[in-house]
């Protein structure tokens, strides 16, 4: 009785072995690769929500929409309020602007307070509008778009979201 592998037995084992070792690396790179893609989304998804609130939280804040220094409907816009709250010593109202930074990052500019960027590095904006509504007689309002942008060398990996948000001035 002769124990042991043939030549062709060990010729067959090592090429579906080769094959099981393709597939799950195949298959890992794919896990990879769809990590990455949704890890993108995430990051411009979350980015967008943050900017919005931002914006949000501070025109619901705001008293008046101050206009001169404003941009509307057009890219790159600048929106500056006037607001009563977190009022530096010493003055009766405040300014806060958002503007978009060179690098393409939605930032904030409060009177007394140097600017902060409310969206990440890895995020450009792409596009950034705002329109004042000021209706007669009506409560005046901003409507805000924003898109947003991922960008990376593999084109396979970018990712983009565009969001909008209409608020009225809570100046009452």
């Amino acid at each position: 009785m002769n124990k042991g592998f043939t030549l062709t037995e060990l010729v067959v084992y090592i090429a579906l072995l080769s094959l099981v070792v393709v597939a799950v690396v195949q298959i890992v790179f794919v896990i990879l690769d769809a990590n990455v893609r949704a890890s993108a989304r995430e990051e411009v998804l979350t980015n967008s929500i943050r900017a919005i609130d931002a914006i949000r939280k501070e025109v619901r804040e705001a008293q008046v929409v101050y206009t001169p220094t404003s941009t509307f409907s057009t890219h790159p816009g600048q929106l500056s309020l006037v607001g009563t709250t977190n009022v530096p010593t010493g003055e009766l109202v405040t300014y806060a602007d958002f503007f978009l930074s060179d690098d393409g990052r939605l930032c904030i500019s409060r009177e007394g307070v140097t600017h902060q960027c409310i969206t990440s590095p890895r995020v450009r904006i792409t596009d950034l509008q705002f329109v004042h509504l000021a209706p007669v007689g009506g409560p005046e309002a901003v409507q805000t778009f924003i898109t947003l942008e991922r960008e990376s060398n593999r084109s396979e990996v970018q990712a983009s979201y565009t969001i909008q948000s209409t608020d009225i001035l809570r100046a009452f």
